[in-house]
Order: C-alpha cells, then sequence, then structure tokens
C-alpha cells in the first residue's frame, strides 16, 4: 500500500493538515457484489475533509457507507473517494479514502488540525478524466492532495460525464471542456410536463425496505421529478423513497417515486436514472 496518508502524519503536520489517529468505527454499506455489510475497523488518518480506514470487503469508489464511531455511537454517511491499495501482507485488506456528507469534524471526538489549514487549496493542476479522457486546471483541497498523492486518482465531478469520476494527473495536451452537455434521450410518452432545470443538489435516495439509503446528487431537478447518477442497480418500474434536497440537520419528508429511465454511464460502473414523483413535490 503506498502509506503517504498514515506516514506524512504522525500527530498533526502542517503540510498534510492530517491527524493520525485510530478511533474505532464500525463500516455499514453494500459491496461491490451488491450485498450488505458491517465491519469493523478503525481509522488511519483523519481530516476535516475526510478520513482512512481498511476493510477486507471490497467497495466501490463513489458509493456511499455509513461509518459509526464506536467510542461516541454516533453514525454518519461518507463518499468512497478512493481505493489506497492493500494493507500490509494480506491482498484481501484494502485501505479506503472517504469524505464526509453529514459529519461534521467533531464527529471523531479528537482534535483535527485548524480549518484554515485544512481548506487550503493546492494551486491548480492539469489533471484528467479517466473516462472521457477530459483534461483542465483543477484546484484541489489539501485533503483531495493527499489521496491523489497516495492512489494517483482522486474522485471529483466531470461535466463531460455529468457525473464524478476519477481523475488523474494529466498526459495530454489539456482541452477546453465541452460547450453543450450531452443529455440521455427520453423516450416517448415519459415527457416532462414542466421543465426540469440542470440542479446539483444532494439528495437521499432509499428503497421502501432498506435501512441503506444512499446519498447523492441530482442532475436535473424539478416539480415532478430529478435525475441523479448511482452505482446501484434499480430497475425500471422501482419505487423508491426520495428527499430532495437533502440537507443535515434539517428534517424533509420523503416523497414516492418511480424509476422511469435507466441508462449505462459507458466505462464506469454507474448508471443515469430519471425518477418520476408519485405525488405532487412541493419541491421546486
Amino acid at each position: 500500500m503506498k502509506d503517504s496518508l498514515r506516514e506524512d502524519s504522525s500527530a498533526t503536520d502542517g503540510k498534510t493538515h492530517s491527524t493520525s489517529q485510530a478511533v474505532p468505527i464500525r463500516v455499514f454499506g453494500i459491496d461491490s457484489q451488491g450485498r450488505d455489510f458491517s465491519e469493523p475497523s478503525e481509522t488511519l488518518t483523519l481530516h476535516r475533509q475526510g478520513a482512512s480506514f481498511c476493510l477486507r470487503k471490497p467497495l466501490i469508489v463513489g458509493d456511499v457507507v455509513c461509518i459509526r464511531n464506536l467510542r461516541s455511537h454516533r453514525e454518519a454517511q461518507f463518499r468512497v473517494v478512493a481505493c489506497l491499495g492493500s494493507m500490509g501482507d494480506s491482498p484481501n485488506t484494502r485501505a479506503w479514502a472517504v469524505e464526509p456528507l453529514d459529519a461534521p469534524p467533531s464527529f471523531w471526538g479528537v482534535p483535527l488540525p485548524s480549518e484554515s489549514a485544512a481548506e487550503q487549496t493546492i494551486p491548480p493542476q492539469p489533471m484528467q478524466c479517466c473516462a472521457c479522457g477530459q483534461a483542465e486546471l483543477v484546484e484541489s483541497s489539501a485533503w483531495h492532495q493527499q489521496v491523489l498523492e497516495s492512489s494517483g486518482r482522486v474522485l471529483r465531478f466531470c461535466s463531460r460525464c455529468h457525473q464524478e469520476t476519477l481523475w488523474k494527473p494529466a498526459t495530454t495536451k489539456i482541452r477546453p471542456a465541452s460547450a453543450e452537455a450531452q443529455t440521455a434521450d427520453e423516450p416517448r410518452g415519459e415527457r416532462r410536463q414542466r421543465k426540469r432545470a440542470s440542479m446539483r443538489v444532494k439528495v437521499r435516495v432509499r428503497l421502501p425496505y432498506s435501512s441503506y439509503p444512499e446519498v447523492t446528487f441530482s442532475e436535473n431537478l424539478s416539480a415532478d421529478g430529478l435525475a441523479f447518477i448511482s452505482a446501484r442497480d434499480y430497475p425500471v418500474g422501482t419505487e423508491l423513497r426520495i428527499i430532495a434536497p437533502f440537507l443535515q440537520d434539517d428534517f424533509h419528508a420523503e416523497v414516492p417515486a418511480k424509476v422511469v429511465r435507466q441508462s449505462s454511464l459507458p466505462g464506469t460502473p454507474h448508471k443515469l436514472y430519471g425518477v418520476r414523483f408519485s405525488k405532487p413535490s412541493r419541491r421546486s
């Protein structure tokens, strides 16, 4: 494993803005085979913008896991942003980097580097989308730079792919992003009654019988429905429960919805889903 996330931060480091502390945790989620899992672990490094830990279960970069702090018994959701490689002598144990979706810095219950240091940005550097090849100058946070140095890849939104994809240091000449967004065709009979606006807001998606919702982002949103991207499988006709927008520390009732469109995103394990709210929504 490339250990820079842990080795470069023995306590708190002015360069990496991380702290190396072993906080006992339990990770809940869905593995790469689509099965629910629960596994104990401990953190390797902590940062205001993320954390790293090891698991035997394989994860999917871009998916969402629930982490329980076994000291405080608090739970929060995190997005998997990178696989940092194998850990030690066990080829089945890998280190993963995550970023918080709804967890404040106090979630870990340990001192973290100052906010001003953690929010420091790195000078723009040429990066390239691993899915479509688009290259551009990117400003990275200190945490994303640490992940990039450790794994060689980092998760970020691609305007050409219309989703979060893995990016790497650019090896080709930088070219401007496409001026026109590519959108999935909508079949006849599924035409929207109200215009959807291109809007990226945090949304929570859950199957009616599942205790493990995922938090993702909308691609567009209207009073009738929305589109979102996920690595999970939701066949056309699947009933869902959606909160949009999903705001931390703010209550919104779930809205019943149905998947009306599904399209694959070439080169990625993700799919683009179009859903229609099953009853009128107050969101606009």
